[in-house]
């Protein structure tokens, strides 16, 4: 009772498609037996007569060829009768209750629900279930179902019993009218009844479903931090990240043309190789302790150290891998020509 007390959020969409996912959908019976009790009323009273009309005549052939007919002729002819009235109806009530129970879970098909489950055999769960709080709202229900189709039902019936004493003065054809509107407004009064039923039920499910799906915020933070991923290790991804994209930088370090400096803040690498063309490319850079790094590889790989403030802190916000900016192109030349000039290279070089 604590734990259900403690959950109250409402379930989030990842909860329901798990429990969808599970086989869970929120079913109402009332609303099946509701639109096959429609489905068939409406039959019979459209189709009822010619149904009975078929079912008289074979019959009727079956009876007054009962001496002649063999076994197997017989019982076909009474098989082909009953399914003039059978097969129409049981059709009628196994399509509308496909019908209802795949339209209220939107098509759910799953085979969970045949899988064996050992609880539904304990007897102390068949215990709680028959004198549990549940089987308590089974039978309310049930009672309050009853209640409204039997008043649905004294309505329509009420009528016909004030108008008795007139009946008796009819003609057996205006009886028969009388009494088939009769029965056509009692099915109406029983289904309007259910209608109520079902549509009192179907709000109770819903409710039912998705309160035993509520969860606690405990768990819409697990889920959520499920969902994101853990920040923690999102973290530690990153550091591992950061750390494998310096290695690659300070690898292409001894690679570039010219390391410029701040001269101690900041240090940009820049690569050019004339024969591929293109603009000279930002292949490393840093501040403070990571500047002092590629500063310390470069000098260790005897890559030229050009210190100029302004253009180092133009190029430290170019993209690694990125060329420099056009507006750079005349005074980063200029550099690279006094770094070939510092080389013997004055026609070519890194």
């Amino acid at each position: 009772m604590a734990d259900q007390d403690s959950r109250t959020e409402a379930p989030t969409q990842r909860r329901l498609q798990q429990s969808r996912e599970a086989g869970e959908a929120p079913l109402s019976r009332e609303f099946v037996t509701f639109v096959v009790t429609a489905g068939v009323v409406t039959l019979l009273v459209y189709q009822g007569e010619n149904l009975a009309r078929r079912l008289a005549v074979r019959l009727t052939a079956l009876f007054e060829g009962a001496h002649s007919l063999s076994a197997v002729h017989a019982t076909a002819l009474a098989l082909s009768a009953l399914g003039w009235v059978v097969v129409p109806v049981f059709g009628t009530i196994c399509g509308l209750a496909a019908l209802a129970t795949f339209g209220q879970t939107r098509f759910l098909f799953t085979i969970s629900a045949l899988r064996p489950k050992f609880s539904r055999i304990d007897p102390r769960a068949r215990l709680s279930r028959l004198f549990g709080p549940t089987a308590l709202a089974e039978t309310l229900r049930a009672l309050v179902k009853l209640a409204v189709v039997t008043f649905g039902a004294w309505l329509a019936i009420s009528d016909v019993l004030r108008r008795t004493p007139a009946a008796l003065s009819w003609s057996v054809i205006g009886l028969n009218t009388a009494i088939q509107h009769q029965l056509v407004a009692l099915a109406i009064a029983v289904l309007t009844a259910f209608s109520l039923v079902a549509i009192i039920d179907i709000v109770m499910v819903h409710w039912r479903h998705h309160r035993k799906l509520r969860m606690t915020r405990q768990e819409i933070r697990d889920e959520h931090r499920d969902a994101e991923g853990d920040p923690l290790i999102k973290r530690k991804i990153r550091q591992i990240q950061q750390q494998r994209a310096r290695r690659r930088m300070m690898a292409a370090v001894p690679k570039a043309t010219v390391v410029l400096t701040n001269p101690t803040h900041y240090a940009v690498a820049l690569a050019y190789d004339r024969a591929k063309g293109g603009a000279p490319t930002v292949v490393a850079k840093g501040a403070d302790e990571v500047a002092a790094k590629i500063r310390e590889i470069a000098t260790r790989s005897g890559v030229p150290l050009v210190a100029n403030p302004p253009l180092t802190r133009a190029l430290y916000k170019v993209d690694l891998g990125a060329e420099i900016p056009a507006e750079h192109y005349r005074i980063v030349a200029e550099v690279i020509a006094y770094v070939w000039r510092l080389r013997g290279q004055p026609a070519g070089g890194r």
